[in-house]
């Protein structure tokens, strides 16, 4: 039988309508943190790497034959929201790199040979205005406006009357986007070319967030000798904290309708 893990939370009472109705559900708000002990113990738990297309019922599962306990799995490794907090599989993580920045090709930022971002990056820009339209120099600062990309103009001089060397200490450029002079953001023009990147590699939107993803992979698999217990010691903690809010609450319910008599009074 699956662990009903919500029915054990305690009930709490909720007015959306100034008290003429109530509605009971669940009190999320209700954290238990009787996991902390033990996680911090090494020899508690067992390292593990989720497996792509895998969900905390699945890995619950696998671990502990009950699909109900994946709420042990998300606690114990601080995971409060498992949409985000959760490894996403390609379709989804492409879906929400794509929801995110707009484009999943874009250059998010620019890697140096030992895989850190640099500040000294350095690409040939080429825009579909002239430079002397845009009134560009050597030391103005482009901003992208498409993506998040800032710039500085370190060579006007490369070739043609469109083209510079432009040094990017934050985000990135690509085809396509449109930039802005930084001193006046009315001045805007379209780049149409990104050659001769030097001291440093472009890093898409894509690739950075399939990074960050595959971080949240390795989690924490406390063993299944301590299931038992923590089910317990939750359960234990529930009853308490049910019995708390219901003193609390009813108080607080009762302040509300002594404050709403009164106003009736005044108002009589």
């Amino acid at each position: 039988m699956t662990y009903q893990y919500f029915q054990k939370y305690p009930l709490a009472t909720f007015t959306l309508d100034n008290y003429e109705s109530m509605q009971v559900m669940p009190d999320l708000t209700t954290r238990s943190k009787f996991l902390a002990n033990v996680v911090t113990n090494a020899s508690n738990y067992d390292e593990y790497d989720i497996v792509s297309g895998e969900t905390p019922e699945i890995t619950a599962d696998k671990f502990y034959g009950d699909s109900g306990l994946h709420w042990i799995i998300l606690q114990s490794n601080g995971i409060l929201d498992p949409r985000f907090g959760w490894p996403l599989d390609q379709f989804f993580l492409k879906q929400f790199t794509k929801e995110k920045y707009g484009n999943i090709t874009s250059t998010h930022h620019y890697e140096d040979s030992t895989g850190n971002i640099t500040t000294n990056a350095n690409i040939e820009l080429t825009l579909s205005d002239s430079i002397d339209t845009l009134n560009l120099s050597n030391g103005s600062v482009l901003t992208n406006v498409t993506g998040s990309g800032v710039g500085v103009i370190t060579d006007i001089n490369i070739s043609g009357n469109s083209t510079f060397k432009l040094r990017v200490p934050q985000g990135g450029f690509n085809n396509g986007d449109t930039i802005a002079l930084a001193s006046n953001t009315s001045i805007t023009s379209n780049i149409t070319g990104t050659d001769n990147i030097t001291n440093g590699t472009a890093i898409t939107n894509l690739i950075h967030e399939d990074r960050e993803n595959d971080a949240k992979r390795s989690i924490k698999i406390i063993k299944s000798d301590f299931v038992p217990s923590i089910i317990s010691q939750f359960e234990n903690l529930m009853k308490t904290w049910h019995k708390l809010l219901y003193l609390f609450k009813l108080q607080v319910q009762l302040i509300y309708m002594s404050l709403w008599y009164l106003q009736v009074l005044v108002n009589f």
